[in-house]
């Protein structure tokens, strides 16, 4: 009987010697196989569990030990969906990876990941998780369930629910010195293919651009079309945004509204993009709050194969907070029943020229 058509634990015990020589194919490949189709993936859910073997007799944790954090990484680059298919009950595998994907922080008698790199540990397999709900049509309710067992499972290796919301809210409260002081250079752009598919889009990430700085939001826009010749070329490059709040049976919805005027005509957008947030998730509205308590905006052209075709920066003059609060504040009492669906009505109904003339 395949490994697939059991419920049965999983314990993938890596050995030794893969991790010496950092090959993963032996547990990546099974860990494919849970990828095969929707069966599978509701089938392999919370069955996964990781040990590294060989180094019983070395006295460091062994996220301390450099070949298993890379081991760890190259895993994890390759399969990152562990807030799905990783056990709860053995208590160790999601922490593990937790500690070996962030820098480790020696605190009273015990060790912790860095905040920073802990946050974005976090944003990234959220992201992975809402991708691999949306490829096999999980639907939000299983996307939201994993994401609070996960955080409520973690919160000892990181914060404790209520710290983590006081650092933030306090962290929150003074803006983010992000400027960029080092002049034109070129960075290792994500894999947007990770979170957009093949399409193109506009769409906020976590990123760290200045090690001084630390974690900040980043805007990225990708066109693999003949058109981003010409978006890179716009001189100046003013990126405007404008935010609305609607509603429809399914729940309600936060839409984004971004755009760089025509230099000959401002009134007239060269080239403008949607995106949309979801009020009640927490993860969501995280993002966008990080965003707004910054600075400065950093927004990225991104043309074919992954490439920087330009990048910019915005004094941080939009409003995003006042407008974050209100929206939260007017959305308190509406119930989602399900974003996607609220998402894909209110596209359907309006297009951008809608959204330009939304008072």
């Amino acid at each position: 009987m395949s490994i697939y058509d059991t419920d049965n634990p999983l314990i993938f015990e890596v050995s030794y010697e893969d991790i010496e020589s950092g090959d993963i194919t032996t547990v990546l490949t099974a860990l494919r196989g849970f990828l095969e189709s929707r069966n599978t993936v509701v089938g392999g859910k919370r069955r996964v569990t990781v040990l590294f073997e060989g180094y019983d007799d070395d006295p460091r944790d062994v996220y301390d030990i450099p070949e298993i954090r890379r081991y760890a990484k190259a895993l994890d680059d390759a399969f990152p969906y562990w807030f799905y298919f990783a056990s709860l009950h053995d208590g160790s595998t999601l922490q593990v990876f937790a500690l070996c994907l962030c820098r480790v922080i020696k605190a009273g008698g015990g060790s912790k990941p860095h905040t920073d790199d802990y946050k974005t540990f976090l944003f990234l397999h959220i992201a992975a998780l809402n991708e691999l709900c949306e490829r096999f049509k999980l639907g939000d309710t299983v996307k939201l369930q994993v994401t609070d067992e996960v955080l409520a499972h973690l919160a000892p290796t990181g914060n404790s629910p209520d710290t983590r919301q006081e650092s933030e809210e306090a962290s929150l409260r003074e803006r983010k010195d992000n400027k960029w002081r080092h002049g034109a250079t070129r960075f290792e752009i994500p894999a947007l293919d990770d979170y957009l598919g093949m399409r193109d889009g506009f769409l906020p990430l976590p990123v760290v651009l200045d090690a001084a700085t630390g974690e900040e939001v980043a805007l990225f826009v990708r066109d693999q079309t003949p058109f981003m010749a010409e978006l890179r070329q716009v001189h100046p490059f003013r990126l405007m945004m404008k935010q609305g709040c609607a509603r429809n049976e399914f729940g309600p919805l936060v839409f984004f509204l971004f755009w760089v005027q025509t230099p000959a005509n401002p009134a007239e957008p060269f080239a403008a993009w949607d995106c949309y947030l979801d009020p009640k998730n927490p993860v969501q509205m995280r993002l966008w709050r990080t965003l707004a308590a910054q600075t400065h905006w950093h927004l990225f052209l991104v043309g074919p194969r992954n490439e920087q075709e330009n990048f910019f920066e915005f004094e941080n003059n939009y409003g995003l907070a006042e407008s974050l609060e209100a929206t939260e504040q007017a959305c308190r009492d509406i119930a989602t029943i399900d974003f996607n669906r609220a998402k894909d009505r209110f596209m359907q109904e309006h297009s951008l020229d809608d959204l330009f003339g939304m008072q």
